[in-house]
């Protein structure tokens, strides 16, 4: 990583180099200004055009003796110029990507470069700089740092650029400029392996070559607006992480990548397969800061920030995310009061209610929870009355063929919640259930799943992670295949605690004649805790007084084994949850979050 105050000095020695140009930018100009065409192009969608070259080197795009000159300046064309006014009048979605080349067989101590944007006020006419430019944010670089012969340097600006010029005190290139989305942060390989790129915010900043760390300086340059609304909302950007693939082979000795946000420690547990993380900075309680890579920094190829998609301001569309992040979700960047709206990101089409109290929570699934799983209850609709005087859970899951059927039967109702039809809506938008073409509702792709604020944190956590692996095992039946091969292994004594459990447990009363049902509840209670402590809970729940009271004998069985029955499954489903996602028993998330 590198040393802050070496970046400081680097920043401070290419500011006096650029304020020669300041002070004598005027013997600069009348001696070198010799405006044409450049072999340098702009490409964007209008395709490619030549930039305009204000001095010598320009033309070719070449620095070959810094002991003269070490400045390159372009300007755009009235057709580049429009298309980068069409891409950035609303917002910093884009910025202008340049690509260098430089001589690194030069022997120097130091080898600044700096880049920066020129503006409209910049000029006295069309092709004309003024004699003095004031100071601007820069991007500034040691060369000396520099791993490979290319690099690409974007910079967003809130003022429209006319151009852009750079300064080396060695031999270096322009190669071409893009107007591409805007990205803050480094990508470290691409396409072209031998090309890093740096991006940065309105402020600029240090190039740090090694790719460990970059500044977010004003957070608010990858805010998106939603103009369209009575009242104006801004929604921040997406931190998306890029790393090297994993052999998840020996799954005791996965590796974790541990980054500093702002403040914000992330730790990345690393996927077999799926190597891409996209974490939402409106989850974090600081966007701004440093990011600086605390371990594992080989591990990681790019980490960038991007804007978000404008779908964000819509309530009724989740926001596409890693679990870890929404136990600590800030509730004042909540879309709604009552409740948020995510989707897990690894399993497409898994939403997840987030909800501020059980009361909300209650109306939206209580009557559902009665129809789908509740012994003596199941394909009924109970009255608004009953919903309100009875308990359903404290966290929720429900399948797309459940729900459809769910909301067929609740036509035929003289009552619902307000609550039930937006759950509905929201499903219907998602695809989670569609219409058919008679009119009924059908099974879609996905599932629901919820759990409460007004829950303890200790039970957040492991309600999301029971309510989790049910949303799997809806959709995978490999994972349904391995659930139930250990279900019919399991030791019959402990069998017969679990289902009398859930049978004489007045919060759970599951309908033990659903065989489905009966195995998707035994695999989500194993999986729902640590390895390490899934025995401890089976024994302390056969060691409470109302299970004793219920059923002594099965109670006796499970305490006097040691709850080994258990634990001998929980080990077996680690493993598999670990060789095909890269999670365990009680982990549902690849990002942990602390502060």
């Amino acid at each position: 990583m590198e040393n802050s105050g070496k970046n400081n000095k680097l920043l401070i020695l290419v500011l006096l180099c650029i304020s020669v140009l300041t002070i004598g930018i005027g013997v600069l100009l009348f001696c070198t200004l010799t405006p044409t065409v450049s072999s340098v192009k702009f490409a964007g969608d209008f395709g490619e055009e030549n930039l305009i070259a204000l001095n010598r080197q320009s033309v070719k795009g070449r620095i070959t003796n810094p002991l003269i000159n070490q400045y390159l300046y372009f300007k755009f064309d009235q057709q580049s110029l429009d298309e980068i006014k069409d891409k950035t009048e609303d917002s910093l979605r884009y910025s202008v990507c340049v690509t260098f080349k430089f001589d690194g067989k030069t022997k120097q101590s130091e080898k600044p470069f700096a880049f920066g944007f020129l503006y409209e006020s910049d000029f006295d006419g069309p092709k004309k700089l003024k004699k003095q430019i004031p100071t601007r944010p820069l991007v500034a670089a040691n060369l000396n740092e520099c791993n490979k012969e290319f690099f690409k340097v974007s910079m967003m600006s809130r003022e429209l650029p006319v151009g852009f010029f750079a300064f080396g005190k060695n031999k270096y290139s322009c190669l071409k400029a893009e107007l591409l989305p805007s990205r803050i942060g480094f990508v470290k390989s691409g396409e072209e392996s031998r090309i890093n790129y740096f991006g940065f915010d309105t402020m600029g900043g240090t190039i740090s070559f090694n790719g460990t760390a970059f500044d977010v300086n004003r957070s608010q340059d990858v805010n998106i607006k939603n103009r369209s609304s009575l009242i104006e909302q801004t929604f921040p950007g997406v931190l998306n992480i890029k790393m090297k693939s994993y052999n998840p082979e020996d799954y005791s000795k996965q590796p974790i990548v541990k980054i500093d946000y702002g403040g914000n420690i992330l730790q990345l547990f690393r996927m077999p397969e799926e190597q891409e993380f996209n974490i939402q900075l409106s989850g974090l309680y600081n966007c701004n800061g440093k990011f600086s890579v605390l371990e594992n920094s080989d591990l990681i190829e790019s980490a960038v920030i991007i804007p978000n998609d404008f779908s964000v301001f819509d309530p009724d569309l989740p926001i596409k995310t890693d679990l870890g992040l929404v136990l600590s979700w800030p509730k004042e960047n909540w879309r709604s009061s009552k409740y948020e709206l995510f989707e897990w990101n690894n399993f497409p089409g898994a939403l997840f209610f987030d909800f501020a109290d059980y009361e909300t929570q209650n109306k939206f699934f209580t009557r559902a929870a009665y129809f789908v799983e509740k012994s003596g209850y199941k394909g009924t609709i109970v009255s608004n009355e009953f919903c309100l005087t009875h308990h359903g859970y404290n966290a929720h899951d429900y399948k797309a063929a459940d729900l459809a059927r769910f909301f067929n039967a609740l036509r035929s109702s003289p009552e619902c919640f307000d609550e039930e039809i937006k759950l509905r809506n929201i499903l219907l938008k998602n695809g989670v259930i569609v219409l058919g073409d008679d009119g009924n509702f059908k099974k879609g792709k996905g599932s629901v799943i919820s759990i409460s604020r007004e829950s303890q944190e200790y039970q957040r956590k492991m309600l999301m992670a029971h309510e989790s692996w049910h949303a799997i095992y809806f959709e995978d039946e490999d994972f349904r295949n391995a659930v139930s091969a250990c279900y019919y292994m399991f030791d019959a004594g402990s069998m017969k605690f679990l289902k009398n459990y859930f049978k004489t447990t007045p919060s759970l009363n599951y309908d033990l004649n659903d065989e489905y049902l009966m195995q998707n509840e035994f695999m989500a209670y194993i999986l729902q805790n640590n390895l390490k402590f899934v025995s401890t809970y089976f024994v302390n729940h056969a060691s409470s007084p109302n299970a004793q009271y219920r059923m002594p004998d099965d109670c006796k069985y499970v305490i006097e084994t040691k709850g080994a029955a258990f634990e001998n499954a929980g080990a077996v489903l680690d493993e598999y949850v670990h060789s095909r996602w890269g999670l365990n028993c009680g982990r549902v998330f690849n990002v942990g979050l602390s502060h």
